[in-house]
């Protein structure tokens, strides 16, 4: 059973996720990539890390995810890589 403190940390840290998370579906929203006009490693690193944390707890921001998916098939896709 998870102490009450720890209980608190864990909802610290959702929240900080969330705020997170919301950041960067607004960017998207807007924006096809993280930085520039053209995918980059910055693309490929967070989409890496936001795909494996969607198959552990299904994170249900929409552009977020579409991200996610638009830069695995653009990096096994590009052939300048």
């Amino acid at each position: 059973m998870l102490r009450a403190g720890r209980l608190q940390e864990i909802g610290f840290a959702s929240a900080y996720v969330e705020k997170c998370l919301k950041l960067l579906d607004d960017h998207l929203f807007k924006h096809t990539y993280l930085v520039g006009e053209q995918i980059t490693q910055a693309d490929i690193a967070c989409a890496a890390a936001l795909l494996l944390a969607y198959q552990m707890v299904k994170i249900c921001k929409s552009n977020v995810f579409s991200f996610c998916l638009f830069c695995c098939w653009k990096s096994s896709n590009c052939a300048s890589w």
